[in-house]
């Protein structure tokens, strides 16, 4: 009888070492379709918010292009137009805080490696494109404060008013630069 309930016992210690086996590796299992899943999903949220950072920043670049031949006018009549070109620039302005807001979601999103090389082109795309973007907009700010040094000094022989340079800093971006870099 003595050696029944030792056969016993064995059995069940058996069946409570196989039961832990199965459970542990059912939920290995789980947890590898959980991860292809979140993977999954990450790379669709990547697609998406690509596309919109593309679509953004293809229309900060030609107003930054539209402001640009904006600015080819003589002089004399700079102050009447300044005034127009400094809304311009500053819509660019929102639509680059705008974008902001897609950036950051593409850097959370852009910092897991999950080994997909169309995921992976894409943040580096807009990496490279962010950059470009700032610097773009930066060069924009440079060539209208230099129009108006130049204006500034045409006021000062004609009497008018001088207009103020604009700063080509943008504080969100430059926290996103440096989380790009």
């Amino acid at each position: 009888m003595r050696n029944i309930f030792i056969h016993l016992g064995f059995v069940f210690i058996i069946f409570g070492v196989s039961l832990m086996f199965v459970d542990h590796a059912s939920a290995s299992i789980k947890n590898y379709y959980d991860d292809i899943e979140e993977s999954k999903r990450i790379v669709k949220k990547v697609d998406y918010y690509y596309e919109e950072f593309k679509t953004g920043a293809i229309d900060v670049k030609n107003s930054i292009v539209d402001i640009s031949k904006l600015m080819n006018i003589y002089l004399d009549d700079f102050d009447k137009e300044s005034t127009k070109i400094e809304e311009k620039i500053d819509l660019v302005k929102e639509k680059i805080y705008r974008l902001n807001i897609t950036a950051n979601e593409l850097i959370n999103d852009c910092r897991y490696n999950l080994n997909n090389k169309s995921m992976n082109n894409k943040c580096q795309s807009f990496k490279n494109n962010y950059m470009n973007m700032y610097d773009s907009y930066g060069l924009m700010i440079e060539q209208y404060n230099t129009v108006i040094d130049s204006y500034n000094k045409y006021a000062v022989n004609k009497g008018k008013k001088n207009l103020e340079l604009l700063s080509k800093e943008i504080e969100e971006s430059k926290s996103i630069l440096d989380m790009i870099k």
